[in-house]
């Protein structure tokens, strides 16, 4: 692979992965605070707000961005690629995070209260390792869509910025079928190799929890 592919491919794995956190972390704090919240109408509005990206074309969250951060420091950066991802993929991250946490009965933190336990301790301890699934689940969903992603960052991307993702188009332009190919495999592979990584974590994390019990 060229030099300047590896380049892209660099970016494109800063850029998911910077995506897929700061995504995750988003969608369990937004899921966690709507399935505990009691205000129904600040229920809907969270819940509104968190889904509703998901559903606008990628391109048209681009040109959005686009004007919106135009005469901005981020506008030429990689920060702005990260954050309109983040923003596009969380939404249905949030949905699986959203499920899994409203089968967790609440009473779990009022008996926790009652009991002097700290809230942040029944959340790393009893919440976090019982939806850890759908955590992993969330995170690699955001890491292939932003991976492959194209429309999102067509028109925010620069030299320096640009994505492995976008070189599929370009060589697709120029006709060149077996490269772009070639690319959208690097691109899958990266993938795999992604949530194989994940998973073996999120493994060797339960073992070191059931040792620890």
């Amino acid at each position: 692979m060229k030099e300047g592919y590896l380049k892209y491919l660099l970016n494109s794995i800063i850029i998911s992965f910077c995506s897929a956190l700061i995504g995750i972390i988003l969608s369990f704090i937004m899921s966690y605070i709507v399935t505990r919240i009691k205000d129904k109408k600040l229920y809907k509005y969270i819940h509104l707000l968190a889904i509703f990206t998901s559903s606008v074309p990628g391109i048209v969250l681009a040109v959005a961005y686009m004007l919106a951060f135009n005469n901005s420091i981020f506008y030429t950066t990689i920060i702005i690629l990260i954050i309109i991802n983040t923003i596009h993929y969380m939404g249905n991250a949030y949905l699986i995070l959203f499920n899994k946490l409203s089968d967790i009965d609440n009473k779990i933190e009022d008996t926790a209260s009652t009991l002097g336990i700290p809230k942040k301790n029944i959340i790393i301890d009893v919440i976090i390792p019982q939806i850890l699934p759908s955590i992993i689940e969330g995170f690699i969903y955001i890491f292939v869509n932003t991976m492959a992603s194209v429309t999102t960052m067509l028109f925010l991307s620069t030299a320096f910025t640009k994505p492995l993702s976008l070189v599929i188009v370009e060589l697709e332009a120029h006709n060149h079928i077996e490269m772009a190919s070639f690319v959208s495999l690097i691109i899958l592979l990266t993938n795999i190799i992604a949530k194989i990584l994940v998973i073996l974590l999120s493994k060797k994390v339960k073992r070191y929890e059931t040792k620890n019990i």
